[in-house]
């Protein structure tokens, strides 16, 4: 892309499955700025949160990307928890551009809703958090779903 946008939301998670409360918030968010960016987690953090990888980071990415409702779509730089060192890098892809990350229904303004790492790094690349997009809360969840193929739930 060889000019960039003016405004941009982002959105980030595992999409592991994706499911309709990711549509909304993709849909919500996008429509706030007109421009979508998604970080998908990578698959290391992945290992962290679900004990295993379910579907790989570029999988999961190749199918974020090809949603008419998405701009760019970009896999997660951590190793750990959070998207502190992918923010610097989505600055430095879009340096004029005004930005907002967008949270869904199950992240909060609170203390413990973001880490403290992402939150310095949302400030020092003038990343506005924005909370309650795609709903207050959660539409669905990948982990509910997954329990449910599991005969789990």
């Amino acid at each position: 892309m060889s000019e960039h946008p003016r405004r941009a939301s982002i959105v980030s998670g595992y999409f592991n499955p994706f499911h309709q409360g990711h549509l909304d918030l993709f849909e919500q968010a996008r429509a706030r700025t007109g421009y979508l960016v998604v970080v998908v987690n990578n698959d290391a953090q992945q290992l962290l949160k679900k004990g295993r990888i379910i579907q790989t980071a570029d999988v999961r990415t190749r199918i974020v990307a090809a949603l008419r409702v998405v701009d760019d779509a970009i896999v997660a730089m951590e190793s750990g928890p959070g998207i502190d060192e992918t923010f610097d890098e989505i600055r430095r892809r879009y340096p004029d551009t005004e930005l907002e990350f967008c949270n869904g229904g199950d992240r909060s303004p609170d203390a413990d809703g973001i880490p403290e790492a992402e939150r310095a790094a949302a400030e020092r690349n003038r990343i506005e958090l924005v909370y309650g997009v795609g709903g207050e809360s959660k539409a669905d969840s990948s982990t509910r779903i997954q329990a449910e193929l599991e005969g789990g739930a």
